[in-house]
């Protein structure tokens, strides 16, 4: 029994770490999304990444009762969004520049 236990923290830390060095791997692809105006970041893409974050963040919260769980799809979806609202802020401004 005691073995389990060992074997369940383990995964949990590991779980735990790898979700917040998951987030950092957002802001490279966050910086340039920003930089560039949001060239060459699929809207769609981000969108279903962003819907499928929500859905994993309310099934966490709301169905398994996981707080670790819940606080790690709600970074991913945070970043997530930012993202698609960098990609959408560029559009938005190179559809405004050609209009002009």
């Amino acid at each position: 029994m005691a073995e389990s236990v060992t074997m369940v923290t383990a995964i949990t830390v590991m779980y735990g770490i790898t979700g917040v060095i998951a987030v950092f791997a957002y802001f490279p692809q966050l910086l340039e999304s920003w930089r560039s105006g949001g060239a060459g970041v699929s809207i769609p893409a981000w969108t279903l990444w962003s819907i499928s974050s929500v859905s994993s963040t309310t099934y966490a919260a709301y169905v398994l009762l996981d707080m670790l769980l819940t606080a790690v799809s709600l970074l991913n979806f945070l970043f997530c969004f930012l993202i698609l609202l960098s990609a959408l802020r560029g559009n938005d401004s190179r559809r405004n520049d050609s209009e002009s």
